[in-house]
């Protein structure tokens, strides 16, 4: 089952164990336009933690990030 905010509770069916590769804390607004990288440490593993942006565009742009990466502007 998966909570959607907005949405409610979904039915999932439960697939075989899989990657955790980033987090995203929708409690915490990024306020930068390119924010340097955050991290979370789950389970013992350290995760690339991103933050809510309202903006239409977030899924998509996470989603992209899951596929490519990103650059990171020092």
């Amino acid at each position: 089952m998966i909570e959607a905010r907005g949405v409610g509770l979904l039915k999932a069916t439960p697939v075989a164990p899989v990657s955790i590769h980033a987090a995203v804390d929708l409690d915490v607004e990024e306020d930068q336009r390119l924010p340097k990288p955050h991290k979370i440490t789950i389970l013992g593993q350290s995760l690339p933690l991103f933050r809510r942006v309202k903006s239409p565009h977030y899924a998509v742009a996470l989603m992209q990030y899951l596929k490519a990466g990103r650059q990171i502007i020092p």
